[in-house]
């Protein structure tokens, strides 16, 4: 993901809309520009990258 919210999910590029962080404990709920919809389960990824990926949402601002 770049600081502009461009990301690459299942090989193609798409902008971050929305992400839903309040339920954060169990994963993140990610709305793309294209409408697709993804769950990003916690323990799908090392806790490391999960707690670095939620401090850039925050100060990206793409969480509420």
């Amino acid at each position: 993901m770049s600081n502009s919210g461009v990301c690459f999910v299942n090989g193609k590029e798409t902008r971050i809309q929305k992400i839903t962080t309040s339920l954060s404990a169990f994963g993140l709920l990610m709305q793309f520009s294209d409408g697709e919809k993804y769950i990003l389960w916690r323990d799908s990824v090392s806790d490391e990258h999960y707690r670095q990926l939620l401090l850039s949402l925050k100060r990206e601002r793409y969480a509420p």
